[in-house]
């Protein structure tokens, strides 16, 4: 009995031993929804005041949803504006509204980190009312 523990307890760290550390890399990505009711098929991009950015890969779900993998979006959110281009076959999937007309904008200074990202009619109002500034609360 003593000899099937040990030789349970030595494979056990030598299967330990075999893990591959080479999966120790770290993900940045952070959702972003275009809502009016959910958009499904926008495009967009983003930028940052650190100079990353460019178009998101994909684009939104049925959901709204789109994942943006960068590093200083997913951790300093409120640096980066968000913009969700006009979109040929854009749809509203709460009432099959085509949306290919409908652009949605996120000046920088609104997003936050910790709390859902979107894009809506009025994170578009305030980034026309505000223009190449940035949000503030005084703003």
């Amino acid at each position: 009995m003593k000899f099937s523990l040990l030789a349970i307890a030595v494979g056990s760290i030598i299967l330990v031993g075999c893990n591959d550390s080479s999966t120790d890399t770290v993900s940045f990505s952070q959702d972003v929804r275009a809502f009016d009711g959910a958009v499904q098929g926008m495009t967009g991009q983003f930028d940052c005041i650190d100079g990353s950015g460019g178009a998101i890969n994909g684009t939104t779900d049925y959901n709204g949803y789109i994942t943006i993998e960068n590093e200083t979006f997913a951790t300093s959110p409120e640096t980066c504006s968000v913009t969700f281009n006009k979109t040929p076959g854009a749809v509203d999937t709460s009432n099959g509204k085509d949306m290919s007309n409908v652009s949605y904008s996120v000046p920088k200074g609104l997003l936050q980190e910790g709390q859902e990202a979107a894009a809506t009619p009025l994170t578009t109002i305030i980034a026309k009312a505000l223009g190449d500034d940035d949000y503030t609360e005084e703003a």
